[in-house]
């Protein structure tokens, strides 16, 4: 039987209105700001939504010609900005790699909205003919393209979709495509650009975001007694992810290593979620990285901030690390940046390599009181711990479809 190959983290970036490097984002995660704030991407005099997590302007990638720019969505872009930021952290000189042996695995949960909604107003409402190249730019598989054409990539290219799972279907998509031997290098994450009247229409329509749609700071609280919705939000994180052997060859900086990863279906209801389907993918995940439940030192929770949601969330994960779970720290994203979508899961992956780096657990802060039966280790200021080697990673998406990561400090 061959040996599996060990998948290591070697480059990270991060699009998002808590910052568009990896250092600011980390440095405002452990502020306790919030990237939630009024709604710039569209009109919103007649949407009850007023708050959102937006990037306005959308960081622009520097390596494109005019053409190039012209010819890509605006999710492409924001894609290829990730990409080649990710890249230059990582110290990738494509001219001097195997492009065979490198390829691009991208997740989204919707596609590229902004620039669709855009051509319906303006063939429906304007009555402006639609661009040629409607079609080849609005492709999910466009952003992955994008960044494959960049740097000349002839591996393995493709775009997943697994609602806000997408991004880490991505990586583990991309972790086994390294680990079985098939490539060497991977750019994976996810990318999602919902923030327009449609979608926020539709969100308010299904009527599971928040009812506070003016204060940031209230909008979302995974977890509070009082919490009662989700916040939308804009952003991208993209990930170099290697083999272990050709990251030390060529004297990379590793970052963390992938150690487990584990996809599956509830396959019960088309939004709720199911305690059986989290469970077993939190287990299989522990198993996959050769952990007890014991060793994970933290986890970045899902949590949307909906009534069931987290309470299933946390019925899961008290199944799986029991009396454990009071003392291990869990934290999310989503109480300052809203829910990402298809980027959620890989934008707290850059967390947790801030986690591991500092061992800093940074605050939720607008948690005031813990949902009745719900007895988690939260923390409202921040602390440092002392020693986080291990974290578990939950998405838990739309048609029960589940993603959970481990990711750990590397070790020889």
């Amino acid at each position: 039987m061959t040996t599996k190959k060990r998948v290591v983290i070697t480059g990270s970036s991060i699009a998002s209105p808590l910052g568009n490097t990896p250092e600011t984002y980390w440095q405002n995660l452990c502020r306790g700001h919030y990237g939630l704030g009024p709604i710039t991407t569209f009109d919103t005099s007649e949407s009850k939504t007023k708050v959102g997590a937006c990037l306005n302007p959308i960081p622009m990638p520097t390596n494109l010609t005019p053409l190039e720019e012209k010819m890509s969505s605006n999710l492409s872009l924001l894609s290829a900005y990730c990409a080649e930021q990710a890249i230059l952290q990582a110290g990738l000189d494509f001219s001097q790699e195997d492009v065979r042996q490198a390829g691009v695995v991208m997740g989204s949960g919707f596609l590229n909205l902004y620039d669709l909604e855009d051509f319906y107003q303006g063939l429906y409402q304007a009555n402006r003919p639609a661009s040629p190249t409607i079609i080849p730019l609005n492709m999910s598989s466009a952003p992955a393209s994008r960044i494959a054409m960049t740097y000349g990539l002839k591996g393995v290219i493709k775009s997943v979709s697994t609602a806000c799972a997408s991004g880490f279907t991505a990586i583990l998509d991309s972790v086994h495509l390294i680990r079985d031997g098939y490539q060497e290098i991977m750019l994976a994450g996810g990318s999602d650009l919902i923030l327009c009247k449609t979608i926020v229409h539709a969100w308010e329509r299904m009527r599971v975001l928040s009812k506070e749609r003016e204060n940031p700071t209230m909008v979302c609280r995974p977890f509070d007694k009082d919490r009662d919705g989700i916040a939308l939000g804009d952003g991208a994180a993209i990930f170099v992810l290697e083999s272990l052997e050709h990251a030390r060859q060529r004297g990379a900086t590793i970052l963390a290593e992938i150690v487990g990863g584990f996809q599956n279906a509830d396959s019960l209801d088309l939004v709720k979620p199911d305690s059986k389907g989290e469970i077993i993918c939190m287990e299989q995940a522990l198993q996959e990285a050769n952990l007890e439940a014991n060793a994970i030192d933290m986890i970045y929770a899902h949590a949307t901030g909906t009534r069931l949601n987290d309470v299933t969330e946390y019925q899961s994960m008290l199944a799986v690390f029991k009396e454990q779970l009071e003392n291990i720290p869990v934290c999310g994203l989503k109480s300052m940046l809203g829910h990402t979508m298809g980027a959620s899961g890989p934008m707290s992956l850059v967390a947790a390599l801030g986690t591991l780096k500092s061992g800093y657990f940074y605050p939720i802060p607008n948690l005031n009181r813990l949902e009745e039966g719900v007895d988690l280790f939260i923390t409202k200021t921040g602390q440092t711990l002392s020693d986080v080697h291990h974290i578990l990673i939950n998405t838990f998406a739309f048609g029960g479809i589940n993603v959970c990561l481990v990711v750990s400090t590397f070790r020889e």
